[in-house]
This record gives structure tokens, sequence and C-alpha cells, in this order.
């Protein structure tokens, strides 16, 4: 996978994965009403599918907050395309919300911005009225994107760009061993997740080992890698998942705008970080 170097290149264009393509941003008025959904990881009906179950409740929460919105922003990771090669079987496993969501594109705008779980060819087959985009604009005030830009195993990151193939990794494993494999630990209590975790934590501390005989020869970038994927676990066991918080501080203070909407961290809250803005 190929990556971009900078999380904004100089043609304006940011990081995502090959399929993405050079996608465009979009923009709406920032006095529109809308409704901004984010992480939903339809999946394909297997035990690690994080939707089952959901399809009943979510076409409710759908009709009743469409009800009164002049556009819908999906913020990324909508479909998972880590769990599957093929599009169809999300269909199957997450008919009901498929449909719902076909049905608020024929009578409203329906954005999608592309997430690092999403693959064009499966939001061009299962929501084909949607329009793919790698950012949203409220006017000059607001924006939203999906959130893995701030990520560092997306950009600028250890896993050198390499993050959709961990993606898949990620889901292979969970399929075999039956169960989540996640973060924060204290929200997936389970026998796989602590053997997982007793592994990562043996591999973390002989990664630091190797890192600091490095540092001592004069190569230092080991150590600093090593610190990144650090601060990244520890963050999220925190409560900071995917360690979004600071880089997407940073960008926001050196953006022009007032607001920015993520997703990808599965969390929800509001921080207001800069009251005189």
């Amino acid at each position: 996978m190929k990556r971009n170097s900078r999380r904004d290149g100089g043609d304006g264009r940011s990081f995502f994965p090959t399929d993405h393509g050079q996608l465009e941003p979009q923009s709406l008025p920032v006095e529109g009403r809308y409704l901004l959904l984010s992480d939903l990881h339809l999946g394909d009906g297997r035990r690690v599918d994080l939707f089952i179950g959901n399809d009943e409740a979510f076409v409710a929460m759908l009709e009743a907050l469409t009800a009164d919105v002049d556009a819908v922003v999906l913020d990324g990771d909508i479909f998972d395309a880590a769990e599957t090669t093929r599009a169809e079987p999300i269909r199957r496993a997450h008919l009901r919300a498929i449909q719902a969501l076909e049905a608020v594109a024929e009578r409203l705008p329906l954005y999608h911005v592309v997430g690092n779980h999403d693959s064009l060819a499966f939001i061009g087959e299962l929501l084909p009225a949607a329009r793919p985009c790698r950012e949203v604009r409220l006017g000059d005030q607001g924006l939203i994107v999906h959130g893995h830009r701030f990520d560092v195993h997306f950009v600028d990151g250890p896993l050198d760009g390499k993050g959709h193939i961990a993606l898949r990794a990620h889901a292979w494993v969970e399929e075999r061993m039956g169960d989540e494999i996640r973060l924060p630990f204290s929200h997936y209590d389970n026998p796989a997740n602590r053997f997982a975790h007793w592994v990562f934590y043996r591999l973390t501390m002989a990664s630091l080992l190797a890192a600091r005989v490095m540092a001592r020869l004069g190569r230092r970038d080991p150590l600093r890698r090593w610190a990144a994927h650090h601060d990244f676990w520890a963050r999220s066991q925190w409560g900071d998942a995917h360690g979004l918080l600071l880089p997407a501080l940073r960008a926001l203070a050196e953006s022009p705008y007032r607001v920015l909407f993520t997703g990808h961290c599965h969390q929800a809250g509001l921080l207001d970080h800069f009251p005189d803005r």
C-alpha cells in the first residue's frame, strides 16, 4: 500500500489506501441541519461483526433522525472491508440497514467520507447513491474527516503505511480466535484478548530492549518507533482510542476551521479546546 508521507500533501490531498483513489472533498453550507453517522462497521455476519443485532434499532433511529435534516454524512468505516473480500455477505447480513440507507439516499444528499475500513467497490455495490469523498467542509467553519489520518498506524507511522494489511490480519486472527481482540482491554475482557495482550506485552518489552541497544549504537529511529507504539497502546487503554486526540488538536489549531468532526476512535465525546475560536 502506498502512502503520502504527509498528513496533507502539497496538492491538498490527504492520505487514503490505494483503492480509494484521489477523492475530492465535498462542501455543505454551514447553516444546514445534518445527520452525522460514523463507524457502523457493517460486517459479514460472523461472530466478530460489530453490528450484529443492531439493524432494527438502526433503522428506527435513522427514520426518526432524518425527518428534519438537509443531508446525511457517513463519516467512514460504514462497510467493513477488512472482514470480507466480497460485498454480498455484508448485504445478506445487514439487508435492512442497507435498505434504510438506500431509502435515505433517495430523498436526501448522502455523503460518504471514506474510512480505512471502507472500499470504493463496496460503496459502489452496496450504496451506489452515496457520494464518496475524502472530507466534507461545512462552509469555512467546520471540517468532517474520518480520523484515521491522525492515526500513527496510517500516517507517518511505525507500520510504514501498511495499515490496511494490519486490518486484514487483525480480522483474520479475531475470526480464528472466535472473539474480539481490541482496546481498551476493560471493554473486551475475554480469553483471546487476555492472551493477545500477554503476547503483545512480551513483544513490546523485547522491542524496547532491541531499540535501546540500537540507540547505544547511534541508531535512535527504532527507539522513536517503539515510543510511538507505546504511546498508541497506552493512550488507547486510557480512553484516547488510537491516540487521536493530540494530532487532531494540532491539526485543528493549524487549520482555519472552528470545529473538527472525526470518527475512527469509536468513542463519542465533545471537547471545547479553543474557546476563543
